[in-house]
């Protein structure tokens, strides 16, 4: 019996606020394959078909908020893996109307 592959997933939220953060694309990848998702409305990802044993890079990335990166998680054979993805919102540039 084949045992299913490890998948990841979890919530990406604001750092300040706490709250959901959604759309945005979540990659993880092992220098060969390239893994993405997009969370949904309530912040969730899931990450499926990962290969176990492998160090996966994970990024996160919305244009609002620095992208987060985290290297080297490694999952297990059959393992549901939870990666939460604290952001923080990018600084803006405001520029006054010229008259």
């Amino acid at each position: 019996v084949l045992a299913p592959p490890p998948t990841l997933e979890g919530l990406a939220v604001d750092t300040r606020t706490r709250a959901p953060v959604a759309r945005v694309r979540v990659t993880a990848e092992d220098g060969t394959r390239t893994r993405t998702a997009r969370t949904g409305p309530d912040g969730h990802y899931r990450i499926r078909g990962l290969l176990p044993q492998r160090p996966y890079r994970v990024r996160a990335d919305e244009p609002r908020y620095t992208p987060y990166v985290r290297e080297r998680v490694l999952l297990t054979t059959a393992e549901t893996l939870r990666l939460d993805l604290p952001l923080t919102l990018a600084a803006t540039l405001t520029v006054p109307n010229a008259t």
